[in-house]
């Protein structure tokens, strides 16, 4: 029996912490999405139902985050898994200085948001910007591009951003898949005659399907949360055009100080995303058994 409860002891402080850390929050900001509170006028926290869920459906505000981060997660999802497969592609042809080559990809990936954010909010400014600079070198334009403060440029720039950083996880993740592809298929494909194109599109894009499922959901879920650049470099602006879901949280949260509000905001979003996983493991499952 002593050995019996000698387990739950060590396992119990983990426990403890994450009762603390985790669970307790979520079931605070759960009770207080039910209330109105503003801290900023110093309100009493007050019962109101399911009123600031109601209020959700009706803030156009927030459907135009929506809006805004479902093109972010399409668009860069789209960009970063056709890059980053052709990246990997490429460097699985065993190239001469290989090791070096995955340094410098994996660079942008180790720096913080922050830095990357800011280091390109100086790079794209109209006037000492380098990317102005070398457009103009090369005779691309002829005038300065104000990147940051027309709408659809806004947000392609968040999307370049984007992209710089976290192409190279898709090229990694993509890399150690073709690495660890069965190779009978492959020589299976060029004893019948298969071009390199065919091999790539009936055998080896097949086999890394679920691992391709599986980085566009984890890259979903990131640009979901995508949050520095949008603070450094736009602030949700030019007006609205480049606030995301997590920037309008954090707005309602921390500069309006209608703390009910985001609770609700958090959890609403909460399911959406839910929904979301929940269909890509499905097509994880699918392919999985279709594997099997």
């Amino acid at each position: 029996m002593k050995k019996q409860y000698a387990a739950v002891w060590f396992v119990l402080p983990a426990t403890i912490i994450i009762l603390l850390l985790v669970i307790y929050p979520m079931v605070y900001s759960l009770f207080v999405s039910f209330h109105s509170y503003n801290i900023a006028i110093s309100q009493k926290m007050t019962f109101i139902g399911i009123e600031n869920f109601k209020n959700i459906f009706l803030d156009g505000r927030f459907w135009n985050s929506i809006i805004n981060t479902v093109i972010l997660v399409v668009v860069g999802c789209a960009l970063q898994l056709t890059l980053g497969l052709a990246i990997a592609l490429l460097l699985n042809q065993k190239l001469r200085s290989e090791a070096a080559i995955k340094v410098l990809i994996l660079l942008p990936m180790l720096m913080a948001p922050v830095v990357v954010a800011q280091m390109w909010k100086i790079m794209l400014q109209p006037n000492i910007g380098c990317v102005n600079y070398f457009l103009q070198l090369l005779h691309v334009t002829g005038q300065e591009i104000e990147w940051l403060t027309k709408s659809r440029l806004a947000i392609f720039s968040l999307l370049l951003v984007d992209l710089w950083q976290w192409t190279p996880f898709v090229t990694i993740v993509t890399l150690a898949g073709l690495y660890s592809m069965p190779t009978s298929p492959l020589e299976a494909a060029r004893v019948d005659g298969a071009s390199g194109f065919q091999i790539f599109r009936y055998v080896s894009l097949p086999l890394l399907k679920p691992i391709l499922i599986v980085v566009v959901l984890i890259r979903s879920i990131d640009i979901y949360r995508l949050l520095e650049a949008v603070v450094v470099m736009t602030e949700g602006g030019p007006g609205f055009s480049t606030e995301t879901v997590s920037f309008y949280v954090f707005s309602v949260g921390f500069k309006y100080f209608n703390i009910g509000y985001a609770a609700a905001l958090s959890y609403f979003i909460s399911i959406i995303l839910s929904l979301v996983v929940g269909f890509f493991i499905n097509s994880l499952n699918r392919e999985m058994r279709g594997a099997l």
